[in-house]
C-alpha cells in the first residue's frame, strides 16, 4: 500500500494489526494485516518522479500481486465533494502521456473514471473543466507515476483516493511550498506564506480539516474493498 505523504499512510496503520517497522524500504514503512490480507505499507513522497523511484524500489524489495495507492485528491467532477472516493478505471501519467487501466479485481464495481497525474497543481477553472471533458474526475501526483511503473512489472494496481478539494473551493496556487518532497510539512514556507496572506489562514483550517477527513474516507475504503476481497 503506498501513499504520497506521512498524513495518508497514518489511517492505513492505525487500522493495520500485528504492525511491525519494514526497514528495508525505510524508516516510514511497516508490515502487517489489513482486513487478513498480509500489506506492506509505506510513503512514496510527493511528485511523480519520486513517486515512480520509490515504487521501483518497492517492487525491486517485495514481491507483490498487487499495489494499492491510498491518498488524496483534487476533484475534478462538479459533483464530487469532500472525502468523497475515487476509485478510477485508468490514470494518466501527465509527464509520460501515458494511460494506465487498472485490471486487478479489487473495487472493480467501485472503478469510474480517470485520474489525471501531474506535478502541476491545476487550479485554473477553465482548466479543470477541460479535464473534466476528457473524463478525468480527479488530479493527483502520484498515481500515474505509480501505475506505470506497476505496469512494467506486470504488478496489478488500484488506487482509493478521497477529494480533499473541490472545483468550487480550490486550493491556494502556493498550498505545493508548504509541503517538502517527502510529504512532510515545510514549517518555514508555511510560516511565510501566513506572514504574507493572514487572511487565508481559514482556508488554510479548513484544508488542513478536508484532507484529514478525506485521508481516513481512503483508508476506509482501501479497507473495506480488502475485506470484500477476502469476503465475497
Amino acid at each position: 500500500m503506498l501513499t504520497a505523504m506521512p498524513m495518508e499512510l497514518a489511517p492505513v496503520r492505525r487500522r493495520m494489526q500485528s504492525v511491525q517497522p519494514f526497514p528495508a524500504l525505510g524508516a516510514r514503512a511497516v508490515s502487517g494485516r489489513l482486513a487478513g490480507v498480509d500489506v506492506v505499507a509505506t510513503t512514496v513522497g510527493v511528485g511523480t518522479r519520486r513517486a515512480a523511484e520509490i515504487t521501483e524500489r518497492v517492487l525491486q524489495t517485495v514481491s507483490v500481486p498487487l499495489v494499492v495507492v491510498v491518498g488524496i485528491a483534487g476533484a475534478t467532477a462538479p459533483h464530487l465533494k469532500v472525502a468523497d472516493v475515487v476509485v478510477p478505471e485508468s490514470a494518466i501519467h501527465g509527464p509520460g502521456g501515458t494511460t494506465h487501466t487498472s485490471t486487478t479485481s479489487v473495487a472493480a464495481l467501485d472503478r469510474k473514471g480517470t485520474i489525471h497525474t501531474h506535478d502541476e497543481l491545476i487550479i485554473d477553472a477553465e482548466e479543470v473543466r477541460v479535464l473534466h471533458r476528457r473524463g478525468i474526475v480527479a488530479m493527483d501526483m502520484e498515481t500515474g507515476s505509480i501505475a506505470a511503473v506497476c505496469e512494467r512489472h506486470g504488478v496489478e494496481w488500484t488506487a482509493f483516493r478521497a477529494v480533499s478539494d473541490t472545483i468550487d473551493a480550490p486550493p491556494d496556487k502556493d498550498i505545493m511550498t508548504m509541503l517538502k518532497s517527502d510529504g512532510t510539512p515545510n514549517v518555514g514556507a508555511a510560516v511565510r506564506f501566513i506572514a504574507r496572506k493572514p487572511h487565508r489562514i481559514p482556508h488554510l483550517i479548513s484544508l488542513g480539516r478536508n484532507s484529514a477527513k478525506a485521508c481516513n474516507a481512503a483508508a476506509a475504503a482501501a479497507e473495506r474493498a480488502l475485506k470484500n476481497l477476502n469476503n465475497p
